[in-house]
């Protein structure tokens, strides 16, 4: 019996001393100190190989943009390219939302609208939305072609195709109300 006992109390200590020295290591995603945007860019992609920093894409990206605006230049493009497919070999964010996030603040051309709504009477019905989401992506395309790359050209013909658009989808609506008033 008294063999029990000291085998209980040697197995109990042996599991609390057992669990102090096993510390788990805790990973901090702390947003990169680096003032310059190739500097952030390097220790946001560091942080993006931990899988435990990957819900923080989202920060990191506004993180850079907060830098590039403050620093424009056209090289920056190359460097929103570069976290963003930092974003995706991580798993951090999908290939079609790296694409669309890129496109979005980076190409004059608009990916607000699918195809299809600029020109089918079903699909715009959502007219409203597709407005809403059209000035979402001008806005940003004004952040990320005018603020942070300098882009005037760029931006002005986002400007232009956001005009075309517009007179595109009233267009076909003024066609599918008169083609309803017929019928």
């Amino acid at each position: 019996m008294r063999f029990i006992s000291a085998f209980i109390a040697l197995l109990a200590l042996a599991t609390i001393t057992g669990c102090a020295s096993n510390t788990v290591a805790r990973v901090t995603c702390s947003m990169p100190s680096a003032q310059t945007v190739d500097g952030y860019v390097a220790a946001a992609t560091r942080s993006l190989s931990l899988d435990s920093c990957h819900s923080d894409f989202d920060s990191y990206f506004k993180g850079l943009m907060d830098i590039a605006v403050e620093n424009p230049d056209s090289a920056n493009k190359a460097q929103f390219a570069k976290l963003i497919r930092a974003g995706i070999d991580s798993g951090a964010i999908s290939s079609r939302e790296g694409k669309r996030l890129f496109n979005e603040y980076f190409e004059p051309e608009f990916f607000a609208l699918k195809g299809e709504a600029r020109s089918n009477c079903v699909a715009l019905r959502q007219k409203d939305d597709y407005f809403s989401d059209m000035n979402t992506e001008l806005q940003n395309k004004k952040t990320g072609l005018l603020d942070v790359l300098g882009d005037e050209t760029g931006f002005r013909l986002s400007q232009r195709y956001y005009q075309d658009l517009v007179t595109v989808i009233d267009a076909v609506g003024h066609s599918c109300e008169a083609s309803l008033a017929r019928r």
